[in-house]
């Protein structure tokens, strides 16, 4: 099992790495918020394990990208010394499994671990792929098939996919997309989208054969949407 931590006290994550090594877990180690969101996109993280003071970002913030950077549903622990209601409230609102308040003992983190995972593992087995015709989305395999045939799109390409078709009809920003599937800052000038959207049109076969387009919308975004029937 593969967890990722984002603690900037070096003497902190110590201590978890030998409780969670101990325990037969393998743990990657961050102190950047932008190094740990960028390795989360790359990496299949079993949890996650973040504060809620952070440096670059706050713990709230980094959570809200996790969200929107990740098709498949990450379990995500706090462990901080804000014990406030308000902010323990507002982190499981917006995603997070479980929140665990300074200091904490090897066993409770272990436990809250198994039972977090455990829901988890639950969830995703009782989820179905997604069937838009004749496209077949398996979220947690994180591909598309259509006709019997998987195009092999890259982690991006998929998580860019999954928005599109979870958001039929509707424009999809291109500042969205940025921060949400890059975690890059929607100001910087890259061509990364209109690559990353071509590729997507070209292997999903998006075009009036299978009856979904896929159009650029100048200046707004991405939009896709059902012509006609597939023949």
């Amino acid at each position: 099992m593969q967890i990722g931590l984002l603690e900037d006290d070096k003497e902190q994550a110590d201590v978890y790495r030998i409780w969670l090594e101990d325990a037969g877990y393998s743990l990657s180690h961050f102190v950047s918020c932008h190094d740990f969101l960028e390795n989360v996109q790359y990496e299949r993280y079993d949890l996650l394990l973040f504060d809620w003071l952070v440096p670059e970002l706050s713990g709230i913030e980094v959570l809200k990208r996790v969200r929107l950077s990740n098709p498949r549903p990450i379990p995500v622990i706090f462990i901080t010394l804000q014990d406030q209601d308000s902010h323990i409230v507002e982190a499981l609102e917006l995603g997070a499994d479980d929140f665990m308040i300074k200091p904490i003992t090897r066993e409770v983190l272990i436990a809250r671990i198994h039972a977090v995972t455990r829901r988890n593992g639950s969830m995703i087995k009782r989820s179905a792929p997604l069937k838009i015709p004749p496209y077949l989305i398996d979220i947690e395999a994180e591909s598309i098939r259509f006709n019997g045939h998987e195009p092999g799109l890259t982690h991006k390409e998929f998580a860019v996919a999954l928005c599109l078709f979870q958001n039929i009809g509707q424009i999809v920003s291109r500042k969205y997309l940025l921060q949400s599937v890059w975690n890059t800052h929607p100001t910087i000038t890259t061509r990364k989208v209109d690559t990353c959207t071509s590729r997507i049109r070209t292997k999903l076969q998006l075009s009036h054969a299978t009856g979904w387009q896929l159009d650029t919308i100048y200046g707004e975004g991405y939009r896709l949407y059902k012509t006609i029937d597939a023949v």
